[in-house]
């Protein structure tokens, strides 16, 4: 029961498929299914922490940040297993929300600076990853391929 406290997921708007959870850190999110669901993908470090996730039911388009405490090079080792290509940002303003984006979004993932790669997942979809290096915080889409 702790765990559903901790890692509740809501709707995010009338009978929207927009759902958003809050995990405190990655244990807590593998434990409530997001992982085997495939909502968080096997890069997101095991201390991640503070972990901000929003995926839509009907489309499978996700959204997600969390804080990497050991900073970047555990994340980039995972990326490079994932057969991640380093790419040129923006990542994006984030998934949105009444005024602008939802404030765990950060803003440094809508600028060209942000340390950027791509994970194509298969024939559909694929991630753009956003690491923030200054903040230690990274954050990922998943998108239809354009």
């Amino acid at each position: 029961m702790i765990g559903l406290a901790i890692g509740g997921a809501a709707c995010v708007g009338p009978l929207s498929e927009d759902i958003e959870s809050h995990y405190v850190d990655a244990a807590t999110a593998r434990r409530a299914g997001a992982f085997e669901r495939g909502w968080l993908p096997e890069f997101v470090p095991a201390d991640a922490t503070d972990i901000w996730e929003m995926h839509n039911l009907d489309t499978n388009i996700t959204w997600a940040c969390f804080s990497n405490p050991r900073g970047p090079g555990e994340l980039r080792v995972l990326l490079e297993k994932q057969g991640a290509k380093r790419v040129t940002g923006p990542v994006g303003g984030g998934p949105s929300a009444l005024f602008g984006s939802r404030v765990w979004w950060p803003r440094s993932m809508a600028t060209s600076q942000i340390e950027a790669y791509r994970v194509v997942e298969d024939s559909d979809f694929s991630l753009l990853i956003g690491l923030d290096t200054a903040t230690g915080r990274a954050c990922f889409h998943r998108a239809r391929h354009p």
